[in-house]
């Protein structure tokens, strides 16, 4: 016999026979963050309306990162349609918005459709869909541990001249 925890009306926990329920899709974080921008471009764009800097301050974040969050609104519009309508099961999100920023980079819609595309094919990529082995999905954004391969500030790796 299998069971799982139901949530009551108030609040209360109840064990169900049976196998629980499938998780239920949800938008892209990303979807998210890109209609936030849509809302910051537009009253940036207002007349007598405040500054980036201003902005940035109000939200408690910096400029560097309030440019990042509008420079999704520079997407092609078939890309953000995609990614509005885009359901992931709960969990990781496959598409987080750092991989965005490499398609975002290019302001050619062309070259941003080429990148996205390769960027949805590894993201959404099934495990386990061919014959071989399950293998994780791949990861898309850089792991929180890596080590730089040269020190911060160095362009060659070469060590610093001492003074």
């Amino acid at each position: 016999m299998n069971f799982h925890p139901v949530r009551g009306a108030h609040g209360s926990l109840e064990y169900v026979e049976g196998p629980p329920p499938a998780p239920k899709p949800r938008p892209l974080r990303v979807a998210r963050m890109l209609a936030v921008a849509h809302a910051l471009s537009g009253i940036l764009a207002r007349p007598g309306g405040p500054t980036r800097g201003e902005m940035a301050r109000a939200l408690k974040m910096t400029e560097a990162r309030l440019s990042q969050l509008l420079d999704l609104v520079l997407l092609a519009p078939d890309i953000q349609e995609d990614l509005l309508f885009l359901e992931v099961a709960p969990g990781r999100d496959p598409i987080p918005e750092r991989a965005l920023r490499s398609v975002v980079r290019p302001l050619a819609w062309r070259e941003q459709r080429r990148r996205y595309a390769r960027l949805r094919e590894t993201a959404l990529r099934v495990p386990g869909g061919g014959a071989g082995p399950e293998a994780p999905a791949p990861s898309l954004g850089r792991p929180a541990t890596a080590a730089r391969s040269r020190p911060r500030g160095s362009r060659t790796g070469a060590a610093r001249p001492p003074g």
